[in-house]
């Protein structure tokens, strides 16, 4: 059966050249399977319709098959615009220069693709390849500028102990924002609704309507693709003085044994003499993060001592 991803052509003349027509048939259907999600064109098969799905009747062998797949390969490009470069043409041979041709369309993060020959926007469904609406092709137009944030939060490395040989530990905490979408994100930001954030260098911060605390960034600080951009920072830290320990590798091993309670998670300034009783101050963050071409997202995050014991022995590659 053809599928959403395969689809089955034959040409009008055996092979050897590519009439209009079968540039016609080849552009519509890799145009509409690189406005959807990619697939296969198989041409050398012809189909019937049986039960309202075309289905595999035939074969049509293409003959002067290395001729005429290496004519397909060169009037791909001006086919579509822009260009799916991405796409693979090669032969399959039954016998003797006759068989299939096969082109491989790939997922496209440039659509919505224009077929130069028809002059027109096609897009592959389960039922076949039909005429994109004008609605579909300003809808991929817009989809293809949008890039996709996530927000991460992580310990910072490089932050020095209290004094020497003490098992108090100043750690930087620091919410960041990576694009894991298909292009750049323009002018991202994050707000904040809690106080106590500082902010990183090139990061502008003004108070939001909602009395939320917004780190923006310019319209020329692009987040590019798989890269972070950290935004603001909070400082804490961890206490291992109740371990007995003298050193971060002794703490770590007496956590594993002894269990989390013989340690406590606060920023330096709000750390008690040893023996006072003392409360975790964990880090409670939410707010929503976004870019001028990203879709703004609620978030809310809590690090208490677990994870932030996980991520600060991860830093500083030590077990946990």
């Amino acid at each position: 059966e053809e599928t959403l991803h395969l689809e089955f052509k034959t040409l009008s003349h055996p092979g050897g050249e590519l009439k209009r027509d079968d540039k016609k048939l080849i552009a519509k259907a890799v145009t509409g399977l690189a406005n959807a999600e990619g697939g296969v064109l198989v041409i050398g098969i012809a189909t019937a319709r049986v039960d309202g799905i075309d289905v595999a009747q035939e074969k049509r062998l293409v003959k002067q098959l290395s001729r005429t797949t290496n004519l397909v390969r060169a009037a791909l490009p001006e086919m579509l615009s822009p260009q799916n470069r991405k796409m693979e043409v090669f032969g399959i041979e039954e016998k003797y220069d006759e068989g299939f041709i096969v082109v491989v369309v790939p997922t496209s993060a440039d659509r919505p693709h224009y077929s130069n020959v028809h002059h027109q926007y096609f897009r592959r469904g389960s039922d076949g390849t039909r005429l994109m609406e004008h609605g579909e092709v300003r809808e991929l137009m817009f989809a293809a500028r949008e890039g996709k944030l996530e927000l991460v939060g992580r310990v910072l490395p490089g932050l020095p102990i209290v004094a020497p040989g003490s098992v108090c530990f100043g750690i930087r905490y620091a919410l960041a924002l990576k694009n894991s979408g298909p292009v750049p994100a323009r002018a991202a930001y994050i707000r904040i609704a809690q106080q106590g954030w500082s902010q990183n260098l090139g990061i502008e911060v003004r108070f939001s309507a909602n009395e939320h605390l917004g780190y923006y960034t310019t319209r020329e600080d692009l987040i590019h693709v798989q890269d972070e951009r950290q935004f603001a920072w909070i400082d804490t830290g961890l206490d291992f003085r109740r371990t007995g320990a003298l050193n971060l590798s002794d703490a770590i091993r007496a956590v594993e044994s002894q269990g989390w309670q013989v340690f406590s998670m606060m920023p330096i300034a709000q750390m008690k003499p040893l023996g006072m009783q003392v409360a975790d101050v964990n880090i409670r963050v939410s707010g929503l993060f976004g870019a001028e071409n990203a879709v703004s997202k609620e978030f809310e995050l809590l690090i208490d001592k677990t994870e932030l014991f996980r991520q600060f022995c991860e830093v500083n590659s030590m077990s946990a």
